[in-house]
């Protein structure tokens, strides 16, 4: 015989499912992966590139030591973001020339610029926060910028762990969200031995 539910548990269990179903659509939207886009030799050029640090430094582009810059857009309370800490902690450690900008974008003008400024969402990121995450999983020599919308912009970026790989002079060799390390070795041999 069928045990005949009350109401109560009926709008519970559907309550949860609601639940359940939107978390799992704003994860998704929030970590999503496109495209990546490795195309050696066929590099986008960008120009003129000024980064404000959370020091309140101005770096150019121009100006960072190293052949190949890697641009980390990111969020300080992200859990796979430490894993991609890792993953840029071994390319730093692996090859020389490379200066990595870790870009937090999870900003209150960022989060307008697309759109994921709403209720449910984790609130904006901290110039402490940022500091604290990288003190923890990073490394001293990054740049750190808290994005103001421009670079989610410029850089047309829709997750977190989206990566840009470019040269000194902002010429884009890779973009593409959560790459392997492997992936991005492969982007990073080819430049510096073509």
């Amino acid at each position: 015989m069928l045990a005949v539910l009350p109401a109560r548990r009926i709008f519970a269990l559907a309550a949860a499912m609601i639940l359940l179903v939107t978390a799992g659509y704003t994860a998704y939207n929030i970590v999503k992966t496109p495209e990546s886009n490795s195309q050696p030799g066929k590099a986008a050029e960008l120009g003129h590139i000024d980064f404000k640090t959370i020091d309140g430094e101005t770096v150019s582009l121009a100006d960072v030591e190293g052949r190949v810059v890697i641009l980390w857009f990111m969020a300080a309370w992200c859990p796979s973001c430490v894993y991609m800490a890792d993953v840029l902690n071994s390319l730093h450690d692996e090859y020389d020339g490379i200066t990595i900008i870790a870009v937090d974008f999870w900003t209150k003008e960022s989060l307008e610029v697309l759109g994921l400024n709403k209720p449910g969402y984790p609130p904006p990121d901290s110039p402490e926060m940022f500091r604290r995450f990288v003190n923890s999983y990073g490394d001293p020599t990054w740049i750190l910028v808290m994005d103001d919308g421009t670079l989610v912009k410029r850089f047309d970026v829709k997750s977190i762990d989206y990566i840009v790989i470019m040269d000194r002079s902002g010429n884009i060799l890779y973009t593409g969200a959560a790459p392997s390390l492997a992936e991005l070795e492969s982007v990073i041999k080819n430049f510096l031995t073509g």
